[in-house]
């Protein structure tokens, strides 16, 4: 038996295709961030929220499935130094492993909280609809041993 979509599923849709620029200004410093929000779903969040919380002992490998998840989920960035131009930063493995716990943490909190804002702006929820196959894939990423 297959559930019906709710309204506010269509909107998630709507809203989450595509990509989002996220710009945060912080101590005169600029990061400009473009991200897929067709990347964004339920099981990749909840693969990013783990990885999070992974405890200390397996947390250089959950360092480094924040990383991947990093690496496919944004487009572009650039950082920009107050009264310089802004500086493009390859979207690229190399770059992305210079990026320490606390800088990864960080950027999935920007992108949530940008996707939390455009879902309330579009009178959604939170939740886009996502499936079994997709699931399985997440706990992959994440190296669940459980099974």
């Amino acid at each position: 038996m297959k559930a019906q979509s709710s309204p506010a599923t269509h909107t998630n849709r709507s809203v989450l295709e595509g990509s989002a620029t996220v710009t945060v200004v912080s101590a005169g410093s600029t990061l400009t961030l473009v991200y897929r929000l067709d990347w964004v779903t339920p099981a990749r969040t909840a693969a990013v929220q783990a990885a999070i919380e992974t405890p200390a002992a397996r947390r250089k490998q959950a360092d480094n499935t924040l990383r991947d998840l990093l690496e496919q989920c944004v487009e572009r960035w650039s950082y920009q130094h107050e009264g310089s131009e802004p500086q493009p930063v390859p979207v690229t493995r190399r770059e992305i492993r210079k990026l320490n716990r606390d800088q990864l943490v960080w950027l999935f909190q920007v992108i949530g909280d940008d996707i939390q804002e455009r879902l309330k702006s579009a009178g959604g929820s939170a939740e886009p609809e996502t499936d079994a196959a997709e699931r399985v894939q997440s706990s992959e990423i994440i190296g669940d041993d459980t099974g």
